[in-house]
């Protein structure tokens, strides 16, 4: 009986194609309802976490806002937060997540440049100075450039430019919480003025 060797070059073809296909796993999604207002919401496991996939839009009495007081941005964009108010209303079974843990996010995605791109819808017209070929989606956590609410100045910003979520670790001042911010093609923990308002992503517990 003749034995057949596979040839170094198949070999290395075999286990690219192999490779190839698991990167390219469809990013499975499941949804949870917000018992205080029957929202729906979609998440998924992302490398040992599991993460909302859209912007929170409970509307909370306080620190709250739609982007430009438009209620028809926040089916998009979800609702802008402070980050007390961000702490205080996160649903059963999910939390604000700290710097720490959006770091382990990040290093997932293979860093703070290759994060970026794979955090980030592409397309759509969005992102501003941000868009790029590069940018795919591939972590199924679909960023979308929801802008802030810039609190020392009164005024909404950069909605279609960037996207910005709330962590529940202190800054490096007084009245500073660490964001997760996609700037400068790539994603990054920042400090900002906690009454700023900010879009939420919730980490399931």
């Amino acid at each position: 009986m003749k034995t057949t060797l596979f040839k170094p070059a198949l070999v290395n073809f075999l286990i690219l194609s192999i490779v190839a296909i698991s990167c390219n796993k469809p990013i499975e999604t499941k949804t949870f309802t917000d018992s205080r207002d029957n929202k729906e919401y979609k998440y998924a496991k992302i490398g040992t976490q599991e993460w909302m996939t859209e912007n929170f839009a409970f509307k909370a009495d306080s620190g709250c806002w739609a982007y430009d007081n438009d209620e028809a941005n926040v089916a998009k964009y979800g609702y802008l937060y402070t980050c007390e108010t961000a702490k205080n209303i996160c649903p059963d079974g999910w939390h604000l997540p700290s710097a720490e843990e959006c770091n382990v996010l990040i290093d997932y995605l293979g860093g703070q440049f290759e994060a970026f791109n794979k955090m980030l819808v592409p397309g759509d017209n969005s992102w501003g100075m941000n868009n790029s070929d590069k940018i795919t989606n591939s972590s199924g956590f679909s960023a979308l450039p929801a802008g802030c609410y810039m609190e020392n100045v009164s005024k909404f910003m950069y909605i279609n430019e960037f996207a910005s979520w709330w962590t529940s670790t202190e800054g490096s001042e007084n009245d500073m919480f660490k964001r997760m911010s996609s700037n400068n093609k790539l994603m990054d923990i920042r400090d900002l003025h906690k009454l700023s308002g900010l879009a939420v992503r919730y980490i399931k517990d």
